[in-house]
């Protein structure tokens, strides 16, 4: 090996270390070596040591659109330029638009669309709003997915790596995940 994979392990050796140190294991990494990723492009991740894999787990918004899509990386510069964040308590003309895109998506009488900050958010929110809608409490949630950190999300996922306490809210029953693998 030449000197330069002998300084990038030292790299992701030491990044490794410090997520020991400093990083607060709510939800640990899934491998018992973890990959400490450096750069992504569309479905390909690079690590620490250069290594270059597929990325078949992706997950949030790499999902759909690939990591550093350069459309996504244009315009959400564009907007830090202008606004970079402030509360839905505010107006703003790129959160309008993005509804009113939505809306002429949306299927049946779908016309309003509520923002959140995470998938965290929309999972409580999805939630209170069909326990209001319907009257009832009870939630069935599907094995091996994950629904978010919050209290009430971490409950809902069946996932134990994702799921730090082994309590339970009343009324959440679990069904299995059709996953013929």
């Amino acid at each position: 090996m030449g000197p330069g994979v002998t300084d990038t392990m030292r790299k992701s050796q030491a990044i490794l270390a410090g997520q020991q140190k400093f990083v607060f294991p709510a939800v640990h990494p899934l491998y018992d070596e973890p990959l400490v990723l450096d750069e992504g492009k569309g479905t390909w991740v690079r690590d620490a040591d250069g290594v270059e894999y597929l990325d078949l787990f992706s997950g949030i918004l790499t999902t759909s659109v690939g990591h550093c899509n350069p459309h996504v990386v244009e315009r959400s510069q564009k907007q830090m330029g202008r606004l970079g964040h402030t509360s839905t308590l505010y107006v703003t003309e790129p959160q309008v638009e993005a509804a009113q895109r939505l809306a002429a998506i949306a299927p049946g009488r779908m016309s309003q669309t509520f923002f959140t900050n995470s998938g965290t958010e929309a999972i409580e929110t999805a939630i209170q709003m069909a326990f209001l809608h319907t009257g009832r409490s009870e939630i069935i949630a599907l094995r091996q997915a994950y629904h978010g950190r919050s209290f009430l999300a971490s409950n809902i996922t069946a996932v134990d790596v994702w799921r730090p306490l082994a309590t339970s809210f009343p009324g959440i029953k679990h069904t299995l995940t059709p996953y013929p693998y």
